[in-house]
């Protein structure tokens, strides 16, 4: 037995009432992408910023979240080589 997919009710009346004009801000990263909502464009809080989230067919039925990152990839920085010293 599957569970029913999360929608929430900010993001449900964001998809009856998208003019595709006006981007809807959105902040429920954990709701579900319906069908109806192929072809829209949300805006997506990620924390900080508002990212842009386009509705194809591939990513009908994942979450919000998954398309707007909330972290920043961390990189190793190269350190300052130090010249070899003969004893």
């Amino acid at each position: 037995m599957k569970k029913p997919v999360f929608v929430k009710p900010t993001f449900y009346y964001a998809l009856i009432n998208n003019n595709n004009d006006e981007k809807s801000k959105l902040f429920c990263r954990n709701s579900v992408l319906l069908p109806q909502s192929l072809g829209l464009t949300f805006n997506v809080h990620n924390g900080t910023q508002f990212l842009k989230v386009f509705v194809s067919e591939n990513i009908i039925g994942h979450k919000l979240g998954e398309f707007s990152a909330s972290r920043r990839r961390y990189f190793f920085k190269k350190g300052k080589l130090k010249p070899k010293t003969r004893r």
